[in-house]
């Protein structure tokens, strides 16, 4: 009963907040809800099973056949028995109190510096100690008033229907399997380093042709490379972005649009890094939690380490995902990192992360990219063979910008977001991090035999109608051109699988660059979230707006050449607008009736209910940039 009380409070912390649950009927969550139960009560009484089995072996062979307990074990048994559950509670407890403070007061044990971590190992202690003393008084009172086979009676019940559900999800699982075959046709493999920097724009990168020279070490760079001038992300945000550039899928079909949103059913197994896996590739995602982390999307197959965890520590096995579901491995998954990580915490063993003060209040963020290079050079000192490594850098983060090399911001003061000034400094920062990383992987004789990829996951303020970088540098500079036809970040998969010799998975919906520039006519879609009041209240997103039809998604585009057309769809309103500084406009851009229509026809293709949108009723505006 201890077990089935602390997760279904855990559900029920996820199910009343926006989470991966957010997206799902009700049904599917119950059966999350039900399935869950089982590992963690399993986990539970395997020690006392050890317990019983070691007492009756040192007893006598009735005693095992009467399924008893003899001599001192018999006296200790429901004193040690009493202690597992007891612990369960106690934690239950704690995450309680901690969601309440979180929820109430803004603060909780991730807030607790060393020198107050006494009170809340004092608070766990009291806790454990008086729920221990309830648990014997209730077990006391359980068996003066014979309570004991109505317990019993609603313990089996709560048992079947977690086995019931077991069995129906082990029915009903998803193939891991990755149906790309291992053949690579050009001989040796090449490492793979993509980089990618968060909201970097093309429009201030002197590459592209920015009056500042901000990006003086990738520009000297352009003549060796495949250089995309017209690239564009497929989503706003960053978490939507990197799923799409490591699966090649849209963020419509994955559904993956913003925090919480996860990967799911195939979509959680077909992606970049599952191939180059079956390659014999060793790989690393260098990032951060939650916005850019492989794990925390459900990547499943993927990196083998991603920020600071590796894959067979923190995810659950295959074959156990394969038993209970992917949706109750993932909340397993979930609630264990919650609670271990509070209890690292408590006890000063590893300090309790938070993605967004990360994000957001680190006085100096180019200092985390100076440690996120830091440990790509002590992971790839950790093995041998090819690699690939995604590398997500936040020094270009707003919307103030902190960067260690002030030159066009020398002298003024911050005070303001979005300040030019500073943001081309991130830039000019973040050249010069990866022209670090480029003479780093020189310096180890690796650069002569890696690939390296260069972009960003959308524009300044997460726009997604604006052009950001795409670079492909190539061993022995092979393939070196230019791509003036639009281009978008789902093609990066599809290249580098192009350049091992593979054939592009069907899945895959961008293109390789390697042959041939892709049609000039073709049209980019892109997704991006809702956006204003009442959707974001602070750092929380309103579990409101997570709802049907469109669940997360509040805006998609349609790109052809350099006209963007952004449909809103909660208001039925569509922004027309040009993109700055396109090097290949065309005189017959998209119209808006017609792109509103494709639009329309994509959504239906991926299952969303376009029902209640009305096309005649549409307001159609311009927007100047």
């Amino acid at each position: 009963m201890a077990v089935y009380f602390y997760v279904f409070m855990e559900w029920l912390f996820f199910v009343t907040k926006p989470s991966f649950m957010s997206s799902l009927p009700l049904s599917e969550s119950l059966l999350i809800l039900a399935v869950s139960s089982g590992p963690v009560l399993v986990a539970v009484l395997a020690p006392l099973v050890l317990y019983w089995m070691v007492g009756a072996l040192l007893g006598c062979g009735s005693a095992l056949a009467r399924f008893q307990v003899p001599g001192f074990f018999r006296s200790l048994w429901v004193p040690v028995s009493l202690v597992l559950p007891s612990g369960v509670l106690a934690l239950a407890a704690l995450l309680m109190i901690d969601n309440f403070t979180l929820t109430v007061l803004g603060w909780g044990i991730r807030h607790v510096e060393a020198k107050g971590l006494l009170g809340y190992q004092s608070l766990l202690v009291l806790i454990a100690v008086a729920v221990y003393t309830l648990t014997w008084q209730a077990m006391q009172t359980i068996a003066r008033n014979g309570l004991g086979r109505p317990l019993g009676v609603a313990c089996a019940a709560l048992a079947s229907i977690t086995l019931v559900g077991t069995l129906y999800v082990g029915t009903h699982k998803i193939s891991a399997s990755t149906p790309v075959g291992p053949q690579v046709k050009n001989g040796a493999l090449p490492n793979i380093l993509l980089i990618v920097g968060d909201g970097v724009e093309a429009e201030h990168m002197s590459l592209y042709g920015y009056d500042r020279d901000t990006t003086p070490h990738l520009r000297q760079l352009a003549d060796r490379s495949l250089l995309c001038e017209n690239n564009f992300p497929n989503a706003g945000p960053s978490a939507a972005s990197v799923a799409s550039i490591l699966t090649g899928k849209l963020p419509t079909e994955t559904r993956l649009i913003y925090p919480p949103d996860i990967l799911r059913g195939k979509d959680a197994y077909q992606h970049l890094p599952a191939i180059l896996k079956t390659l014999g590739y060793r790989s690393a995602n260098i990032g951060l939690r939650y916005y850019a982390d492989a794990y925390d999307l459900n990547m499943r197959h993927s990196f083998d380490w991603a920020n600071d965890r590796e894959l067979k520590g923190f995810l659950l096995p295959e074959w156990f995902t394969g038993a209970i579901g992917q949706g109750a491995a993932y909340f397993l998954t979930q609630i264990r990192d919650r609670i271990e990580s509070r209890l690292l915490h408590v006890f000063d063993v590893e300090r309790m992360s938070d993605a967004f003060d990360q994000l957001v209040h680190v006085p100096h963020q180019s200092r985390g990219d100076t440690e996120r290079i830091v440990q790509l050079w002590r992971w790839l000192a950790e093995g041998e063979g090819p690699f690939f490594v995604y590398l997500h850098m936040l020094g270009t983060h707003g919307s103030k910008f902190k960067p260690d090399r002030r030159v066009f911001s020398k002298g003024r003061t911050q005070d303001q977001p979005w300040m030019t000034d500073f943001y081309d400094d991130a830039i000019l920062q973040f050249d010069f991090n990866v022209n670090k990383i480029l003479q780093g992987l020189a310096d180890r004789n690796r650069l002569q035999d890696t690939i390296v990829v260069i972009t960003s996951d959308h524009g300044v303020k997460h726009t997604n109608r604006k052009r950001i970088p795409l670079m492909f540098l190539f061993p022995t500079d092979d393939r070196r051109r230019r791509v003036s036809s639009n281009t978008q970040n789902l093609d990066i998969a599809p290249t580098l699988l192009d350049y091992l010799g593979m054939d592009r998975p069907g899945w895959m919906t961008g293109r390789s660059l390697i042959a041939k520039d892709p049609n000039p006519g073709r049209t980019i879609f892109t997704a991006d979230r809702s956006h204003g009041r009442g959707v974001i209240a602070g750092r929380r997103l309103s579990p409101s707006h997570i709802i049907p039809p469109f669940f997360s998604l509040g805006r998609v585009s349609a790109i052809r050449c350099d006209t963007v057309i952004e449909f809103r769809l909660r208001k039925n309103v569509t922004f027309v607008s040009k993109v700055k500084g396109h090097t290949r406009p065309c005189p017959d851009g998209l119209a808006p009736a017609e792109a509103m229509q494709q639009i329309v026809d994509h959504l239906d293709r991926y299952n969303y209910d376009t029902s209640l949108l009305d096309l005649s009723r549409v307001r159609v505006l311009s927007r100047k940039e």
